[in-house]
């Protein structure tokens, strides 16, 4: 559109009048008469008039000046309006025009599609890639970022518009093909998939569409009000800026009212030398066309060279309570631990060649671990187990306070013969960090005390004062990246702010009590702020006690 402009002009006009006086006048002199009409009239026009009486002379003079205005070119206003956009919008849309720099609206309601006529006044031409933009009648894609120009009489303004949609979150369509919801962990249903990006995720405005099938997941969480769900793919697909993969969870976060647990953990996995973390991305789900609230979608612990990299020949064990109620498990037991170790992959039969292969490592390893020699390199502990790792796996889940972490389930290592025993990856901390209402089964929820050092294993491990003198060393990196962790908690809660409310609408978690809370804090903001107030003096604590061993 072209904008308003106001050219600069600077107008004189001297206007001089001689009349006579008599000598019976006194000569006299007056004050300049001032008038200033500026507020009466364009704002870019002032007025003065001066008069001077002096002897037999009196002099007018009137000067008018028209102050150039501000001629920079710029946004003044930008909205869309549901009058001309009728068929993709319920309502108007007023977009914040931020530091001069950036648009950003938000679209209260699902769009799949975002062509939409702007309504904009503009100081300049309007152009978008060098084509220009007429304000109530050019057709814009919104669906990802915009570079907006504005062109001036010398120069240029270039903003960056981004209009969101619904929570700003990409929206995950799940349609299964008899129509009907998911009440089973047991069967996979048929049906299809399409996820669409936001104006501001991994891939603004992709979408991505397949048949897949699905599935209930989960422990306890499956009982919950919330269900979490396991997506499977005939082949493996990429979304939402992940490496491609078969499997898939769908996490339901229903016990945890911050949504941040889970994503903590694997932001701490992250930065750790873990060999892999699982990656996540949030997304609001619709199930046969029916809000479901805001999930977090994962990469499923599965071998896969983007995942888990173990070969053909690797395993994947779980220390895991629930095995033996599973029809599929393929588990057994050890001296030390209080539950089954169950072999996650490959695919095994209990007691077979593999079966008996891994079993037998685990037991050898044990059995060094708990043995006289303990300590030494060569037949202690170190020769089956890899250092590294433990650490790092030791270290995340003391921080995290887990209740799960080997004396329940979730708790994954991996082998591949000839090699070491790698702990991790990291799984499931949605009532870890504090979230969780202490009992008598074990758990305390509290900033201080050690949780995982006194499980099997890791008890045994620090008394050896070499692996104790290396989880003193690696958790001076972890406290040095305090800052920048509580700085990812805040980012993540700001962009799910708005998530969070719509998926309370749908359940009602937030101001009430749901399994194995703690305590109940009401707002978002508020679970943030605990969240970060329990991990700041979990830290401080943890670093005081390592620091006196």
């Amino acid at each position: 559109m072209k904008g308003k402009t106001f050219g600069l002009a600077f107008v004189l006009i001297v206007l001089s009048m001689v009349f006579s006086c008599t000598k019976e006048d006194t000569a006299e002199s007056k004050k300049p008469e001032q008038t200033d009409v500026s507020s009466k009239t364009k704002p870019d026009t002032v007025i003065v008039r001066d008069t001077v009486l002096e002897c037999d002379t009196v002099y007018v003079t009137d000067t008018v000046t028209v102050i150039q205005e501000d001629t920079e070119p710029r946004i003044l206003e930008f909205q869309l309006l549901e009058s001309q956009n009728a068929s993709n919008l319920i309502s108007n849309v007023y977009c914040e025009i931020i530091d001069d720099s950036l648009i950003e609206g938000w679209i209260p309601h699902i769009a799949s599609d975002k062509h939409f006529i702007p309504h904009f006044t503009s100081v300049g031409n309007v152009s978008i890639n060098n084509s220009p933009v007429e304000s109530d009648v050019t057709v814009v894609d919104f669906s990802r970022p915009i570079e907006l120009r504005v062109d001036g009489e010398s120069n240029s303004k270039t903003y960056q518009v981004q209009i969101h949609a619904f929570t700003g979150l990409p929206v995950c369509w799940i349609d299964t093909d008899d129509g009907k919801d998911i009440y089973t962990k047991l069967n996979f249903k048929k049906g299809h998939i399409k996820i669409q990006e936001d104006v501001v995720t991994r891939s603004p405005g992709d979408v991505f569409e397949a048949d897949m099938q699905i599935r209930g997941r989960g422990n306890s969480t499956w009982d919950l009000p919330k269900k979490p769900y396991k997506v499977q793919f005939d082949n493996k697909e990429s979304f939402l800026g992940m490496p491609s993969g078969r499997m898939w969870a769908f996490l339901a976060n229903y016990a945890d009212k911050s949504m941040l647990r889970n994503r903590l953990a694997y932001y701490l996995g992250s930065i750790s030398r873990l060999s892999w973390t699982p990656r996540t991305r949030f997304a609001e789900v619709f199930l046969n066309g029916r809000y479901q609230g805001t999930y977090q979608i994962a990469e499923k612990v599965n071998v896969s060279k983007h995942r888990v990299d173990i070969g053909e020949d690797g395993f994947i064990m779980e220390i895991d309570a629930y095995a033996p109620g599973e029809a599929d498990a393929r588990y057994f037991r050890t001296k030390y631990l209080a539950q089954p170790i169950n072999i996650k992959a490959p695919a095994v039969k209990m007691y077979d060649q593999k079966f008996n292969q891994a079993k037998s490592q685990i037991y050898e390893a044990e059995t060094a671990l708990y043995g006289s020699n303990f300590k030494d390199e060569e037949t202690g502990w170190r020769k089956y187990f890899d250092e590294e790792s433990m650490v790092e796996w030791y270290i995340i889940n003391e921080i995290a306070k887990t209740w799960d972490a080997i004396r329940w389930s979730s708790t994954f290592m991996t082998w591949v013969p000839g090699e070491k025993i790698c702990m991790g990856p990291l799984w499931d901390y949605d009532i870890a960090f504090g979230n969780s209402e202490s009992g008598g089964d074990g758990c305390d929820s509290r900033p201080q005390g050690f949780q995982i050092k006194n499980q099997p294993w890791i008890s045994q491990l620090f008394r050896d004062p070499y692996f104790v003198q290396l989880v003193k060393e690696r958790y001076q990196y972890f406290y040095s990246k305090k800052s920048a962790i509580m700085a990812e908690i805040n980012a993540d809660a700001n962009y799910l702010k708005l998530s969070v409310q719509e998926n309370d609408n749908k359940w009602q978690v937030l101001y009430n009590h749901t399994w194995r809370n703690r305590d109940i804090w009401g707002s978002y903001m508020n679970e943030v702020e605990n969240l970060k107030e329990w991990l700041n003096i979990r830290m401080d604590w943890l670093k005081d006690q390592f620091d006196k061993m």
